[in-house]
């Protein structure tokens, strides 16, 4: 299937963006939505502590006040009846503000109680909200990090996206539609005739160890990290066994190439590979290259995913929703209004699709219809999706977006808007990512 502007240009990213499109808008909105009742939970619950502590601080200046003008009252030679009254009188008063203060701090236990657990449901709905259209939505990448690791015989394999604005994106991959990833992979597969002076030998009369040349065509793969300029290759002789090689490799000036063989868990062989000469440094070479294909070729199989950073913070659990919608808006916004520009109606967005034998479908997608996922939200959410230019600007009454609904109670979540796509829902928040999504190429 080849994807054309509505003119019939070529469109650069080759996929349905418009479904893509609307899955963000779907999705994206609530996200926002969500993340704002976060806020304003916060906000309500920091206004009552805020009045409960004013009384309680209160309570104790008056306590206070009452003890100093009883102790003052009472004359100093007065006879122990009277003492006995003001002492009797003082310590109901304290164990009375101690109480309260007591039904305060619990008071206080159980709001922080409710407020984390109101929290954590939001933000489990937020991350499926955000894994919904990081499904389908293509964001450019500055680099990816591939990585693999064989876990009980099985490749678990991810990918990590790096992008504009700090954004990084890790997704688990699914094997499903490549069997040859769903065994234990050798290094065969990838590069042949592998020798590398790597192994060493106890002397028989000496201490120490010498290096000496391992074929190692049929050592396993146990794993592997690939990013940008630098690799890393895990081997072990048998997949049941435990990696004894790991060699650590880099790209430097001008493309040239240097490596470092460790081996774990042998501490005497440590440091004893012999030097790596231009044909092993090539041997490593074919073996990044074959792997950096491979794993290029599932890097588009989604099925989890795994964390979405910003600046190396999560974007949930440190309350970076906003600016990551905003950040995703910037991002697409430019082919948003590449493609209005091409449209041949300007209430909507359309795109072609062509068959291999050259039939046309239009795609196309109201802009009517995105924006009414955002009449839930307040201005100032709702002013995020500005830079998608999807009010439409000829008709003056429509310049703005109709006002917003009836905000939600703090203490209960909206239902959630009808997604493009079917969404998986998180339990109790635990810092933790790890949301399904379905498959995509």
């Amino acid at each position: 299937m080849r994807f054309l502007y509505g003119d019939t240009e070529p469109f650069p990213p080759q996929y349905d963006f418009l479904a893509a499109l609307e899955a963000f808008m779907t999705n994206a909105s609530r996200a926002v939505q969500l993340d704002a009742e976060v806020r304003g939970l916060r906000e309500a619950a920091a206004a009552v502590e805020a009045k409960r502590a004013k009384s309680v601080e209160a309570l104790a200046a008056f306590h206070q006040t009452r003890m100093r003008s009883l102790a003052q009252a009472l004359p100093i030679d007065a006879e122990e009846p009277s003492r006995d009254y003001v002492r009797r009188l003082s310590e109901l008063a304290a164990s009375i503000v101690d109480t309260v203060n007591a039904a305060s701090a619990q008071a206080s236990e159980l709001a922080r109680q409710q407020l984390n657990a109101e929290v954590d449901r939001r933000r489990g709905e937020i991350r499926a909200s955000v894994a919904a259209f990081l499904r389908v939505l293509r964001l450019p990448a500055s680099s990816t990090h591939s990585s693999m690791r064989l876990h009980e015989g099985h490749n678990d394999l991810s990918a990590t996206i790096v992008g504009d604005d700090g954004i990084a994106i890790a997704f688990a991959l699914t094997t499903r539609d490549h069997p040859s990833w769903q065994v234990p992979r050798k290094v065969s597969d990838f590069a042949q005739g592998f020798d590398l002076p790597i192994s060493v030998r106890k002397g028989w009369f000496s201490k120490g160890v010498q290096a000496g040349l391992a074929h190692i065509d049929d050592y396993v793969i146990g794993g592997f990290e690939i990013a940008g300029d630098a690799a890393e290759f895990h081997l072990r002789k048998k997949a049941g066994e435990k990696d004894t090689l790991v060699i650590d490799v880099k790209r430097g000036e001008g493309g040239k190439l240097s490596a470092e063989v460790h081996h774990p868990g042998d501490p005497e062989a440590e440091g004893h590979a012999g030097t790596l000469d231009a044909d092993a440094l090539g041997h490593l070479e074919r073996l990044w290259e074959g792997l950096g294909a491979a794993a290029e070729d599932v890097s588009g199989h989604r099925e989890r995913v795994l964390s979405v950073t910003m600046n190396g913070e999560d974007v949930v659990e440190h309350d970076h929703v906003g600016a990551f919608v905003e950040a995703v808006i910037r991002q697409i916004a430019p082919t948003v209004i590449e493609i209005a520009k091409r449209s041949s109606s300007t209430a909507e967005l359309a795109l072609k699709a062509e068959s291999e034998k050259g039939r046309r479908e239009e795609l196309y997608v109201r802009k009517a219809d995105l924006l009414k996922h955002l009449e839930p939200l307040a201005a100032a959410e709702r002013a995020i999706f500005t830079p998608l230019a999807l009010v439409p600007a000829a008709t003056p009454s429509s310049a703005a977006l109709p006002p917003p609904v009836a905000s939600t109670a703090p203490v209960a979540s909206a239902a959630p808007a009808a997604p493009t796509e079917p969404r998986q829902q998180s339990g109790p928040d635990d810092g933790a990512w790890d949301v399904d999504v379905a498959d995509s190429t």
